[in-house]
């Protein structure tokens, strides 16, 4: 058990710095117009080289989830983070909140690189007892985080009640009998 506790850690660290790659990709696309070259050149790599054909795409869930679930919960996830995290700055989830916001308003790509590499740094140097607990903790963060938003006496100003009703948020954060949470 302690060997799949460990990949979990693994997973979840992977997961967050993919995260924060895709962020780092979608924060320096050019804007509308100016990359039809770049799509037409994926378009081609796409092609079949006998026939004109695109590749057919695969249908099943990546590594990392599918991007339709992340971008459901994206906006969810950050209702909770922006209304959790002015009195919980100190916590594990908060200070990665944190993070992708800086390396979202980085304005150059150097400035995003420097953003990433001290990260990186930082949860490389940690040892595989520090990320088992720092995965644990992230993951405490959230559960306590859903539960005290999805709580049907929180009064939250701006609430999405989507947060609580998502399935893919319940299962996530809130244990699969989502008991004591609202909706």
């Amino acid at each position: 058990q302690a060997v799949i506790t460990a990949r979990m850690a693994m997973f979840r660290l992977v997961l967050l710095l993919s995260l924060a790659h895709l962020l780092l990709a979608q924060s320096s696309t050019p804007p509308s117009g100016a990359g039809t070259a770049n799509a037409a050149a994926k378009k081609t790599r796409r092609m079949q080289t006998s026939g004109d054909a695109p590749l057919p795409k695969s249908k099943g869930p990546t590594r990392a989830g599918s991007s339709t679930q992340n971008s459901q919960i994206s906006p969810l996830r950050e209702a909770m983070l922006k209304w959790y995290c002015p009195d919980h700055k100190e916590s594990v989830a908060c200070q990665a909140s944190t993070f992708i916001q800086s390396l979202r308003s980085a304005t150059s790509p150097e400035e995003k690189k420097k953003l990433l590499m001290a990260r990186q740094q930082k949860l490389s140097g940690m040892t595989p007892e520090d990320k088992k607990k720092y995965s644990s903790s992230a993951r405490s963060d959230y559960t306590t985080m859903y539960k005290e938003y999805c709580s049907p006496t929180a009064v939250i100003e701006d609430k999405k009640p989507e947060v609580c009703t998502n399935p893919i948020m319940k299962k996530m954060y809130g244990g699969t009998s989502g008991a004591g949470i609202a909706g």
